[in-house]
């Protein structure tokens, strides 16, 4: 299961946010849902529904919030009816990881939802762009219950301040695991251990992966230079950033090229020009090229 889901996600367009309460059953308690046009997030506050797939059975009620994926097929069963929040957005991209999430903080999950449901519902100025807000910050909430249980806590909370270091000087040629190991209070062998029990990579591995993509960001700048890219993105010099980027990504790094000014044929130049002109003046051109016998009416 991809633990990323939250961090990646692009959102495009809210689509609905309300409340419902199922306080009676309709005629059947489960339906079918294929491919499932927009993601959605379920938070019960009373009431147990279960969601069916080929990866398993997820579960809604007041201790778990479900997220749907845009894209996913599955099979609801509403065991037990309540209230219940319902939001719909558009992402970009499209899935299958249908998650149900254990709530820790319901009151803080709670509390956006209800500011989600009345920015939709009465849609004072500025409600688009402060849904949005609210809904990125539950996601953002999401997220770290989401990797929370994936993380080994105590490991990723001895290196947490080489982390933090690491994330303010990452652009600094000179930043050793020797520092950050220190930084931890760990030998450096012990800190290769846990970093990569943590995030799967070795500490020299992940810091060339983030000076790469800050590397991509800079080259996509109109008028950067190879020597300021390899500087801003920490490399010591344009050999050692262009072997590294080769090396990470199977490309030679190029800085994009300054725009090219579109050239005008002659027809759309005179246009221009016309347009330049004063009304008395473009009169006097128009008159000059009117054809014999013309009259205006």
């Amino acid at each position: 299961m991809n633990t990323n889901i939250f961090s990646e996600i692009i959102v495009t367009g809210i689509q609905q946010i309300c409340r419902v309460n199922f306080s009676t059953p309709s005629d059947s308690g489960y339906g079918c849902k294929k491919n499932r046009p927009y993601a959605a997030l379920y938070m019960k506050m009373q009431g147990r529904t279960t969601y069916t797939n080929e990866q398993g059975v997820f579960l809604s009620d007041p201790e778990h919030i479900v997220f749907l994926p845009k894209g996913c097929s599955y099979r609801v069963n509403f065991e037990e009816f309540g209230e219940c929040y319902l939001v719909e957005f558009d992402t970009e991209r499209q899935g299958t990881d249908i998650l149900s999430i254990p709530i820790e903080n319901r009151d803080s999950l709670v509390h956006h939802l209800t500011r989600l449901e009345n920015l939709w519902l009465f849609r004072r100025p500025s409600y688009l762009p402060r849904a949005m807000a609210e809904l990125y910050s539950m996601l953002v909430k999401l997220d770290e219950l989401t990797n929370s249980a994936y993380i080994p806590s105590e490991k990723f909370r001895l290196i947490r301040p080489a982390m933090d270091y690491l994330e303010a000087h990452y652009d600094d040629p000179s930043l050793r695991v020797e520092q950050l190991a220190a930084l931890s209070g760990v030998s450096d062998a012990y800190f290769r251990r846990l970093f990569r029990a943590v995030y799967h990579v070795s500490p020299v591995q992940y810091l060339r992966s983030v000076r790469v993509s800050r590397a991509k960001a800079l080259l996509s700048v109109e008028y950067s230079s190879m020597e300021e890219v390899a500087r801003q993105a920490g490399f010591s010099s344009v050999y050692h950033f262009s072997r590294t980027f080769h090396l990470l990504t199977g490309q030679t790094p190029a800085p994009s090229p300054p725009p090219i000014e579109p050239r005008t044929c002659g027809t759309m130049r005179q246009k221009n020009e016309l347009l330049a002109l004063s009304c008395v003046e473009c009169q006097k051109v128009l008159d000059k090229h009117r054809p014999a016998g013309y009259n205006m009416k």
